[in-house]
């Protein structure tokens, strides 16, 4: 045991608390940094991919529009033609 006066000894103990809970406050500071940085990852990965299948999506629907509307024309100028009046 140190010879140290009482006052000193609070002192120096209360210092070597300090810096443990310093410390494991950092540990916890980084370690909820990760999380939320990995959360903010995961949501912007999803929403990137939630865009990208509407896209194709969407892509497969505009051909499927435009199939459809060449057969309408394509029936459409057919008919004009038959129909026609020499």
């Amino acid at each position: 045991m140190e010879h140290r006066p009482p006052l000193q000894r609070i002192v120096r103990v209360y210092g070597e608390l300090q810096g443990g809970l310093h410390s494991m406050a950092n540990v916890v500071g980084n370690v909820i940094f990760i999380v939320v940085a990995l959360v903010v990852v995961a949501a912007a990965g999803a929403l990137a991919l939630t865009l990208l299948g509407t896209l194709v999506g969407l892509v497969g629907l505009a051909i499927k529009v435009g199939l459809v509307i060449g057969a309408i024309y394509l029936v459409w100028m057919v008919v004009r033609k038959l129909t026609q009046t020499a």
